[in-house]
């Protein structure tokens, strides 16, 4: 499924896509996706390509699940759940995840890219796990007043940012690395 050259999509419904019997891949990287509505996205281990979700109006429950996801646009929720059940994520440019108060999950999926990530999930809980192993992350933000469930390693070239998220679970070891770009780690 390609909407790569659509000009805007506006969910009026609760959308589910499914590829995943072909292993196909999505791409909603054109215009922006918009609407208060559930958005699933299944490709089975088919790529998911994602531009500006939910930047004109919010999007509800987004849920992911395929072979890898390419990101190169900001996601937003409204006060709904953000997961991603890939293979791994790819940053193809800067991105802010935003949730006011839904759950962000990246807990079995590793991000990388050499670019900004920043998560704000106000009120709700995020669980990450490795971050920037295979390609190193530029800066890493990430702001809750919920949990924060972390483990693995995060490997960012100028900044770790958890200094907005007072509340920081370590569900196994956790390593955060900035030497290669000889940045710095915040935290509360």
């Amino acid at each position: 499924v390609n909407l790569s050259s659509a000009s805007d999509v506006d969910l009026g419904a609760d959308i589910t896509i499914t590829t995943s019997t072909l292993n196909g891949d999505i791409n909603l990287s054109g215009g922006a996706v918009d609407g208060s509505r559930n958005l699933t996205l299944a490709a089975g281990n088919g790529t998911v390509t994602l531009g500006d979700i939910g930047q004109n109006t919010a999007l509800g429950n987004i849920t992911v699940a395929s072979g890898s996801t390419l990101l190169r646009g900001d996601i937003t929720t409204d006060d709904d759940d953000i997961a991603f059940n890939s293979g791994n994520i790819t940053l193809q440019s800067s991105v802010g995840i935003s949730t006011t108060g839904g759950v962000f999950n990246v807990d079995s999926v590793e991000v990388d890219g050499d670019f900004d990530l920043v998560i704000n999930a106000a009120g709700g809980n995020v669980f990450t796990t490795n971050m920037g192993l295979n390609n190193e992350l530029n800066k890493l933000t990430i702001v809750t007043t919920g949990e924060l469930d972390m483990t693995g390693e995060i490997e960012a070239d100028e900044l770790i940012d958890l200094s907005g998220s007072p509340d920081i679970n370590l569900s196994g070891a956790l390593t955060l690395d900035t030497t290669s770009g000889n940045g710095i780690v915040l935290l509360n």
